[in-house]
């Protein structure tokens, strides 16, 4: 045989195993974000206002014609702690038989407790929820409307997201439901919390979407279940708030409070038009002289804040909204809709 002839049935029979050579072999599935925090692409905890934009990103890592590549549409890429060269990674747009689904996760339960029989970490359980068939983009918006609660804030509050990768007849996918730390899901699964402003009870509505823990805990505070996005207490979900504002206080029962917090007014009891009354009978006021909003409304076992002042204006009563946590997921609803509407109260400022 013609030596040219033979190079060129070398090479055509060389082909098949060059075309497998590239097919990819996956090591490991990583969900991770661009957010106003983080310009490179990481996993873990995101945070943003309601108007501002958070980005997903898939990112596979795989062995590719024996080299270790990384897999992704991500501008920039933060994994394990370190920056991925450039060189290492991979636009998606050369490996179509890479398939992609993405998923929410949501507690299936609206409260959990941690004291039952003595301390324990409650196990909290989630469900996937897929949003939409395989074959999705290497990128999605990151939202927080949920799908296992009302979806009656917005967009506001927590998400966690779990991505799965099909490639031929093998299925990888991050880490999800089953990944957990302290009874809630572990820092390997990505969460992105949006909140209203950067008021304290505008931070206060990044815990939407997380169950009621009573006896919520965590040490030290950054892996409290309530900065971990898990879910809290009254007394946790206002000082997570705090804590969010800049104040540098610990986590603590409702009882303490008034440690870190100045007392403004004391109501002795509510009236029949639903006005909290000062001992003597005088309304307490809401105002610049009075209660402001953001105040916290401190009753016999339990914590909210004042969020508005409605209708009558100027006086705090039962048709004024508080944002808290109740054996139920955070929300805001009338002072009168809840067990406290004929309590006593005593409204603290954080000092």
């Amino acid at each position: 045989m013609p030596k040219g002839l033979l190079t060129v049935c070398l090479f055509i029979l060389a082909q098949p195993c060059a075309a497998q050579d590239q097919t990819p072999n996956p090591i490991a599935i990583h969900v991770v974000a661009v957010s106003p925090e983080a310009q490179k692409a990481r996993g873990g905890i995101h945070r943003a206002k309601h108007d501002e934009s958070v980005t997903l990103y898939a990112a596979v890592e795989a062995e590719v014609s024996g080299k270790k590549v990384v897999i992704t549409s991500a501008p920039a890429l933060i994994l394990d702690g370190r920056v991925v060269p450039a060189r290492r990674m991979v636009r998606p747009d050369a490996h179509q038989n890479i398939q992609l689904r993405w998923y929410k996760l949501e507690p299936a339960g609206n409260s959990y407790n941690n004291t039952a029989g003595g301390f324990h970490w409650d196990p909290i359980e989630y469900r996937q929820h897929p949003l939409g068939p395989w074959g999705a983009s290497w990128q999605m918006p990151a939202d927080a409307h949920p799908v296992t609660y009302p979806d009656t804030h917005g967009g506001l509050g927590t998400m966690a997201f779990k991505l799965a990768v099909k490639i031929g007849d093998r299925v990888l996918s991050s880490p999800g439901k089953e990944s957990i730390f302290r009874g809630g899901l572990s820092d390997a699964v990505i969460r992105v919390a949006f909140r209203r402003d950067d008021t304290f009870p505008g931070y206060l509505t990044e815990l939407f979407n997380t169950p009621y823990i009573w006896g919520s805990a965590g040490y030290p505070p950054k892996k409290h279940q309530a900065e971990r996005l898990i879910g809290s207490d009254c007394a946790d979900f206002v000082v997570y708030g705090a804590r969010r504002s800049g104040q540098n206080i610990p986590y603590r029962g409702s009882w303490h409070l008034p440690l870190v917090a100045d007392t403004v007014a004391r109501a002795e009891q509510v009236d029949s038009q639903g006005r909290f009354l000062q001992k003597g009978g005088k309304p307490v006021a809401v105002g610049k002289d009075g209660v402001h909003i953001g105040d916290l409304l401190l009753f016999l076992g339990h914590v909210g804040a004042l969020l508005e002042d409605r209708e009558p204006v100027g006086v705090l009563d039962t048709n004024d909204i508080m944002i808290h946590t109740f054996w139920a997921p955070p929300t805001e609803e009338p002072i009168s809709k809840t067990a406290y509407a004929e309590a006593a109260v005593r409204v603290l400022r954080w000092k």
